[in-house]
């Protein structure tokens, strides 16, 4: 072999090394991103699912086992959350929709690593419930109406968004409006 063609071959070895390297960098970089959609997919999984059990319960206490057809006798603004029947420990036992008022919850999930290097899949929830005003539901209103809203946040440390200068983990947030529907 002459020194031209061992010119021509390192040149290949490096133009191959370089391929290679830009190849393990897009799959890195695919791997990221597919990982990284299926947490948000379940934290909005986890979101859906508080939703669908509170809307599955009562819309409030006293329309628990009777029809109410004045908003004076739902239950008051500064009353929603637990009343007295539940346990802030254990959502099963809410019976009306409101009980999910200041609900903060750790899933099953908390000792769940997708890698050794990760943070643990850790879900915190938070959720609030309020009266809105029926024409503009992001008003929360001060009196009872037929309509209350839900806001629900997902984060966890597995959901990072930047880390420099510090670490900020993404939030999603979700919401949903309740209305009672009465006949007369």
């Amino acid at each position: 072999m002459n020194t031209g063609q061992t010119m021509i071959t390192i040149g290949a070895m490096l133009l191959l090394a370089a391929t290679v390297l830009r190849v393990t960098q897009g799959f890195n970089n695919t791997s990221t991103i597919m990982i990284d959609s299926k947490l948000r997919i379940l934290a909005v999984s986890e979101a859906t699912s508080i939703i669908e059990e509170a809307t599955s319960k009562s819309f409030d206490q006293n329309t628990d086992t009777t029809s109410v057809g004045t908003t004076s006798l739902l239950t008051g603004v500064n009353n929603l959350g637990l009343d007295g029947t539940e346990t802030s420990l254990d959502h099963k036992s809410f019976n009306d929709f409101d009980d999910y008022k200041c609900y903060k919850t750790t899933p099953l999930l908390d000792s769940v690593r997708i890698f050794s290097d990760k943070p643990k899949l850790e879900f915190r929830v938070f959720c609030d419930v309020y009266y809105i005003n029926p024409s503009n539901p992001s008003i929360k209103s001060s009196v009872p109406t037929w309509h209350k809203k839900m806001d629900i946040k997902v984060t966890s440390p597995a959901l990072v968004r930047s880390t420099s200068p510090t670490i900020v983990y993404d939030t999603i947030k979700t919401s949903t409006i309740f209305s009672y529907w009465y006949f007369r």
